[in-house]
């Protein structure tokens, strides 16, 4: 759907409203999905945002900073076990959130596990359907994500995407678009900030019409509606569009093969007549009338 909801908070140590007021703090300026999933929580329970230092965001993983002399982590397992954190029980409860394709945002104090977050982004009714037509093209498709594997096949599965590809940062990403290159032609549908380098290097770069600036600056489309059904009438309209191209090519050679050596006098030359100056302006004319107007079909595709 596009729009991360908190459905659970798993607290260590320290309540919900705190662990809240922390991820709220770090968060503040955040426009990405599963912060602002947080920054609404936090606004409907009242939790109060206190000032950071040593702000830092870490791409694909979280951000951290110091609240009252305090190291806050707020992230991604990756990220906790690369600072040392033990995950401890928190690990156990995240892999059931993830088995039903929730995303876990782990905050630690001072290298201490302290909460976990259970974020849900719902699958959009159209997006299997979506999946399934593309799949009938002889599509195959890839879900590239950054998320956790096991909440990655999970969505996965719902949507009936064939592969997975999870735990990508935004590098990764463009890293996995190169290698798919190598045996096909990609297209690469998008719509944050990490997917940009991506967008940019896939055959097609598809962003949706409400997704981050910079991804719809690097893609080759925008679709104007979240619509996933989209895809699959871009390939359409595609192949609609160079099928009549090539009828108009194909009209276009034929017409001038047999007309040009007639307005050149080729029957004048057997015993018949000169192609008269107005015969030929109407011809040429004609011409481009079933040109423009087997083009204009176009319009009729649905």
């Amino acid at each position: 759907e596009g729009r991360p909801e908190l459905v659970s908070v798993l607290e260590l140590g320290i309540s919900r409203k705190e662990a809240l007021a922390y991820a709220c703090s770090l968060e503040h300026f955040s426009e990405h999905p599963l912060a602002q999933a947080l920054l609404r929580a936090g606004e409907a329970e009242g939790a109060a945002q206190e000032s950071v230092d040593d702000l830092a965001t870490l791409t694909g993983l979280g951000v951290s900073g110091v609240i009252r002399g305090r190291r806050v982590l707020l992230g991604n397992d990756t990220l906790l076990k690369e600072q040392g954190c033990d995950l401890g029980p928190a690990q156990t409860a995240a892999q059931r959130e993830y088995d039903q394709g929730r995303t876990v945002v782990y905050l630690a104090l001072d290298g201490t596990v302290a909460a976990c977050f259970a974020i849900a982004d719902g699958l959009r009714e159209e997006s299997a359907e979506a999946v399934a037509q593309l799949r009938a093209d002889g599509r195959r498709t890839v879900l590239l994500t950054g998320d956790n594997s096991r909440a990655a096949r999970a969505i996965a599965q719902q949507a009936g995407v064939d592969d997975v590809v999870s735990d990508v940062l935004p590098e990764g990403k463009l890293s996995v678009i190169r290698e798919l290159q190598q045996s096909a032609r990609v297209m690469m549908i998008g719509d944050g900030v990490n997917d940009a380098p991506a967008l940019q290097q896939a055959d097609i770069g598809v962003a949706m019409g409400g997704g981050a600036d910079v991804a719809t600056e690097a893609a080759d489309v925008v679709f104007l509606r979240d619509d996933l059904r989209l895809a699959h009438t871009l390939l359409r309209l595609s192949r609609a569009t160079i099928r009549n191209i090539k009828q108009n090519l194909a009209w276009a050679f034929c017409y001038n093969i047999i007309g040009i050596p007639i307005a050149a006098g080729v029957l004048y030359l057997f015993g018949g007549p000169l192609l008269h100056p107005a015969v030929g302006a109407l011809a040429m004319s004609l011409s481009s009338f079933c040109v423009v107007s087997n083009a204009l079909r176009l319009k009729r595709f649905k």
